[in-house]
């Protein structure tokens, strides 16, 4: 809306600005079309104010009535045709606003489904990763289950080894080695 009081002195012809390349237009309305969407509303509303065919007419007329020379009967006649391309114009922009709408709808639903896609490539990742650590634990539980079971086996085969007559035996000449090594 910045510019549109310079483009209307051109005609909207784009001759107020430098020369741009057709990659240069083509880049301008990709990367400014969500600006012009967001500004559609009052870009609608300046061309009702001065470009609106029925103002423009009724004015025409007003200016016609106050001569005298004039017939508007036979004018109205002559452009009867132009009440239809009238509502033609009129079904035109409605269809275009609604297009307009839907193009934006569009985007919105693009945007929700690129963050709901990147949430679920997330969620996808995190239940590697789970399912990762869960093996790891799964191997680390297998491997305390398998040396609590060596130790009970060591734990049975030293109380077997202490309850035999030879441990029992060689103790009375262990202590008597430890009690000579005190003095």
């Amino acid at each position: 809306m910045s510019n549109i009081e310079q483009n209307r002195a051109h005609n909207f012809s784009g001759r107020s600005f430098s020369k741009k390349t057709s990659e240069e237009l083509c880049n301008d309305i990709i990367q400014d079309f969500n600006n012009a969407l967001n500004e559609l509303e009052d870009i609608k509303k300046y061309a009702f104010e001065n470009f609106c065919f029925e103002k423009k007419v009724d004015k025409l007329i007003q200016d016609l009535e106050q001569k005298d020379n004039v017939n508007l009967a036979k004018i109205k006649i002559k452009y009867e045709n132009y009440s239809r391309n009238l509502m033609a114009s009129k079904n035109l922009l409605i269809y275009a606003n609604r297009k307009a709408e839907i193009i934006k709808e569009r985007e919105k639903n693009q945007v929700a489904f690129d963050y709901i896609e990147v949430q679920r490539v997330k969620t996808i990742e995190h239940e590697r990763e789970n399912a990762e650590y869960k093996k790891d634990i799964l191997e680390y539980q297998s491997k305390i289950t398998e040396l609590e079971n060596k130790i009970k086996i060591l734990d049975t085969e030293l109380l077997n080894v202490k309850k035999s007559k030879s441990w029992k035996l060689i103790s009375k000449i262990r202590n008597f080695i430890k009690l000579l090594n005190r003095n």
